[in-house]
């Protein structure tokens, strides 16, 4: 049994192309020839590193200071491998004016702030995306 990194069984499989990735690039969609040697699509879903961010909730006004954004550590995150280097927040992308590593009763967190008027958030945004690397992988 051929696996490769992501724990997609390949053995008898020659994936000959890819025809379609979804925006947030977990899932591709592609043809190939299958096990019993005729053409089939495939479709592989990259499962996302489970991490949780906290955003210091307050009003946003475009003249705001830099937003904070916490991604907190757990047992199955270690926020150190984070590159900080590839994070982006917001609808624009926003990315990071600083970064802070904050220890707190143990665990292990980042503190990253990002220019409002760089995200792309609106007045009335109760929410926003954070995307980045961790350990080499997309979340």
């Amino acid at each position: 049994m051929q696996v490769n990194t992501y724990g997609l069984d390949l053995a008898g499989w020659t994936l000959t192309g890819a025809v379609a990735v979804s925006a947030d690039g977990s899932t591709v969609v592609g043809y190939g020839t299958g096990p019993s040697g005729a053409q089939e699509g495939w479709i592989a879903v990259i499962p996302r590193p489970n991490v949780q961010i906290a955003i210091e909730q307050q009003p946003i006004a475009l003249n705001s200071p830099p937003i904070p954004v916490a991604v907190l550590g757990s047992s199955t995150v270690d926020v150190t491998q984070i590159d900080v280097t590839t994070l982006h927040f917001g609808p624009k992308g926003a990315t990071a004016v600083s970064t802070q590593i904050v220890s707190a009763t143990g665990q292990v967190n980042l503190v990253v702030s990002f220019n409002v008027q760089d995200t792309g958030l609106a007045i009335r945004d109760t929410q926003g995306c954070l995307q980045g690397t961790i350990g080499g992988e997309f979340f």
